[in-house]
């Protein structure tokens, strides 16, 4: 298997195989430790096909567009889902800071809390990560609805909500996307989680590049065997 996967990769350039089941170069990582883990070709290919894959290779890919560079590896993306850093990618300014305050102060009831002292990002990512996310939006907008649309802090809030809107769409699309592998010995379908496979994987895959790199640093070392 992993010999056909060379000569794949080898060929790729004339018949793009790899891309056709997102086995290209930050992917075929996962193909090659499913391989070491003993999961077959017919296993790995309903998982690293998915929607979920597909939007992970994307989410390494460069956006030479807007300027952005893609995450460096399989890693990275799971930990920017994991744990989302979003003081890098959406700004929170004054005003929307203000807005998150407010709905701070109403849920926590701490009246006595400093909005110097709020940390809007912390404030959203937790917020992102936990079962109330949508109830947060429903506030964003019940926010927006009930404010005048000519107003300019309302406009700032209503484009803050729609980017924190389509990155949680897009980390649940990922997170919680399921696939059939096939059916048990009764008929029912066996499904998996995509993005728990792949974390299976991609830290066999990491566990396989230290292995080599501890290689290649033992290469042309002396081997001292007590006589």
């Amino acid at each position: 298997m992993f010999s056909g996967f060379l000569s794949l990769a080898t060929d790729n350039a004339k018949d793009p195989t790899l891309a056709k089941i997102n086995a290209e170069s930050k992917m075929i990582g996962l193909y090659l430790a499913g391989f070491t883990l003993g999961i077959s070709i017919d296993k790995l290919i309903p998982v690293l096909t998915s929607k979920a894959a597909i939007k992970i290779a994307n989410l390494m890919k460069d956006d030479l567009f807007n300027h952005k560079e893609g995450l460096f590896d399989v890693t990275a993306v799971i930990n920017y889902l994991l744990n989302p850093n979003i003081e890098n990618t959406i700004y929170i300014n004054e005003d929307v800071k203000e807005q998150l305050f407010n709905i701070f102060t109403k849920e926590s009831g701490n009246e006595n809390k400093k909005i110097s002292d709020f940390n809007p990002y912390t404030y959203v990512v937790n917020k992102i990560k936990s079962k109330s996310k949508y109830e947060f939006l429903d506030k964003l907008k019940e926010i927006i609805d009930n404010g005048s649309s000519n107003n300019e802090s309302i406009s700032k809030l209503r484009r803050f909500k729609e980017r924190i809107q389509n990155f949680i769409n897009l980390r649940d699309s990922i997170m919680y996307e399921m696939v059939e592998l096939g059916k048990d010995k009764d008929g029912n379908p066996i499904t998996v989680n995509v993005f728990s496979e792949i974390r299976k994987l991609e830290k066999m895959h990491q566990e396989m590049l230290d292995v080599s790199r501890i290689t290649k640093l033992n290469q042309g070392l002396p081997n001292k065997i007590d006589e």
